[in-house]
């Protein structure tokens, strides 16, 4: 008896394993075709973890973004916010995430937006960023929206990262924004442009991009000075880089389209036969491996104690032994070990020094990693009001504010100069931000300490008549610190004579003595001014001496600015104050503001510039260049 029963039980198990068996099979067959005559966009891409689906959200100012509950940090460049692991859908209404009038530091990683904007205005996106700085978006999943992202009238922003597809308009837009980075993001089947800067969109820096199935790869409409290089960009149907009508900074892009005015494409090859049906052997195998399983499930069971066979697994739970929890302990651990050490891998100096006129402000970068590091992105946060990068050195990818090197190997150091103009007089902090990606194409950020640019402007006095022999004595003593800045002469040199003289008098005082006419055919003159400070200085102990020198040299075609005092945030202070002044009163005469000459090696103040003259040979660094290659400042 009991052997019958185990004997039908065993013919059910055995029919009830082959209708399992069979049903798979047809499952797999089916799965396979749909894959050859179905392809999803959507499974193109590595979708982010995202984690919580929320309603499309709307920030307008620092107070609405320091409100928001869904994100984390203080807003800071050392602990910037983060909105992450989000699902929107804008439902074809609107932006999934719309920023305005913030200058909080932000981060939007990992999120995905779908829908949005589709059926309104045009400048709605699946992000949009309106009037706003200090934004990251990386890592982000944008599909069916109107426009991927939408920067208006921003800056200092960056697009890192991100997988952004079937935009109805342009994967990423750009209108009246400037020097943002859009960088390693993929962009594909947009019915504009996979990248479009317009509106006078300047100082943009466009790197590393993959743009597929778009109108334009890349399109720059009354936008210049950007700087597109090492994107990849293929089957555009109108044209891959697209630029008017002003020049833009174009190099080592690869493209892969066609000229749309050549010959049309040959007809399409015929279709290919249907697929043969499948072999005996493909339904076969299944039912071997199939039959194989269920002799071991049978032994197995066999050996199972009645309360083992009479158990009931839930098959919708994810089955979890301690093998799965350490492993995912494990990973949990080197994750946190990255996030932790990530700003270790660079080692960040920086100094200070002053060179003609200008505040050299130097950072040196190692890495520290055992790995490359590529896409670094340098830049000086501070207040643009007031202290702005005139140059960089040496030549690197720059644009505006940044340095750009594209790779580093383990071990190896970098070192910038930054050239900075102080715009007033006063103690500015300055801290060195470094963006790049790790060897796994992570994004990550590394910041120093701050250090101060300090120019100073005391509280002079004039103390009266002074012998004119004494004070050029004194400038030429090697306690007083000297610097100068020299532009080209464009106009009458005495009447610009005059009106240097009219606007620094204004401010200093009577010269020292009458001005010094050196010769009147060419016309060559110059002037002192000599003040102290109202105050003691405590380390000099006594008030600070300061003198200042205006020169007119028509046969070398320059005006130059001297200033010497004994200490060097007081040289740049006055300095920064009186060429304010000088230009204001120049440009109100003129209508032209002057711009100061400088070495394009060294970046010191040059003032060697005879008309007949072929080279300018630089006086602190020693190299020679044509004069149009001087750098203008």
């Amino acid at each position: 008896m009991l052997s019958s029963m185990q004997g039908k039980n065993n013919t059910k198990r055995i029919v009830l394993l082959l209708l399992v068996i069979i049903c798979l099979n047809i499952m797999l067959s089916t799965k396979t075709n749909s894959n050859r005559n179905d392809v999803n966009q959507k499974d193109a891409f590595l979708l982010p973890q995202s984690s919580e689906k929320v309603s499309p959200i709307y920030i307008d100012g620092n107070t609405d973004l320091d409100n928001f509950s869904n994100k984390t940090g203080s807003g800071t460049l050392n602990d910037p916010y983060i909105i992450k692991n989000l699902e929107i859908d804008g439902e074809n209404i609107g932006s999934g995430i719309d920023i305005k009038n913030t200058d909080r530091f932000l981060i939007i990683i990992n999120c995905t937006i779908e829908n949005s904007g589709i059926l309104s205005n045009e400048s709605n996106a699946g992000i949009l960023i309106d009037h706003s700085i200090n934004i990251n978006i990386t890592g982000c999943l944008l599909i069916n929206n109107l426009f991927g992202v939408y920067l208006r009238t921003s800056y200092n922003n960056s697009i890192t990262l991100n997988t952004i597809s079937n935009s109805s308009e342009d994967g990423i837009r750009l209108w009246g924004s400037y020097s943002n980075v859009i960088s390693s993001n993929n962009l594909s089947f947009s019915d504009g442009s996979g990248i479009f800067l317009l509106g006078s969109s300047t100082d943009n820096l466009v790197s590393y991009n993959t743009v597929i199935n778009s109108d334009y790869g890349i399109r720059m409409g009354q936008s210049g000075n950007n700087e597109v290089f090492m994107n990849s960009i293929s089957l555009a149907d109108l044209e891959c880089i697209f630029e008017q009508p002003v020049e833009n900074d174009i190099h080592d892009n690869f493209i892969y389209c066609t000229d749309n005015d050549i010959d049309p494409p040959p007809d399409p090859p015929p279709d290919p036969p249907p697929d043969p049906p499948p072999d005996a052997p493909i339904i076969i195998i299944p039912i071997i491996i199939g039959a194989c399983i269920f002799i071991g499930i049978f032994a197995i069971g066999v050996r199972k104690s009645k309360r083992s066979r009479n158990k009931i697994q839930d098959l919708s739970k994810p089955i979890i032994n301690n093998e799965n929890v350490k492993s995912k302990k494990k990973e949990r651990v080197q994750v946190k070990k990255v996030n932790k050490n990530k700003n270790k891998d660079i080692e960040l100096k920086r100094g200070i020094d002053f060179l003609g006129g200008l505040i050299r402000y130097k950072v040196v970068i190692k890495n520290k990693s055992k790995m490359i590091m590529s896409n670094l992105d340098i830049s000086l946060q501070m207040t643009a009001e007031h202290v702005r990068v005139v140059d960089i050195k040496p030549n690197v990818y720059k644009k505006f504010n940044r340095a750009k090197i594209s790779n580093m190997a383990p071990k190896q150091s970098v070192s910038i100069d930054f050239f900075l103009e102080p715009m007033i007089c006063g103690t500015i902090p300055v801290i060195p931000l470094i963006t790049y990606l790790d060897a796994y194409s992570k994004p990550q950020i590394s910041t120093g300490d701050s250090l101060e640019v300090v120019s100073k402007c005391p509280l002079i006095f004039n103390p009266g008549e002074e012998n004119i022999a004494r004070i050029k004595e004194l400038y030429s003593n090697v306690d007083i610190i000297t610097t100068k800045r020299t532009f080209e002469l464009e106009h009458d040199p005495r009447k610009s004579f005059d009106l240097l003289q009219e606007a620094i008098g204004n401010w200093a005082g009577k010269p020292v003595s009458n001005p010094i006419y050196e010769s009147t055919k060419p016309f060559i003159a110059e002037v002192y001014f000599y003040n102290m400070n109202q105050n003691v200085d405590p380390d000099l102990g006594h008030q600070e001496q300061i003198i200042i020198k205006v020169r007119v040299d028509e046969s070398m075609k320059v005006a130059s600015l001297y200033v010497g005092a004994e200490k060097n945030e007081t040289v740049n202070g006055v300095l920064t104050n009186i060429w304010q002044l000088t230009n204001e009163r120049y440009g109100h005469v003129f209508g032209i503001y002057f711009e100061s000459l400088h070495c394009p090696f060294c970046g010191t103040s040059v003032e060697c510039l005879e008309l007949d003259q072929e080279l300018v040979i630089c006086s602190n660094c020693g190299e020679k260049c044509k004069k149009k290659e001087l750098k203008k400042f």
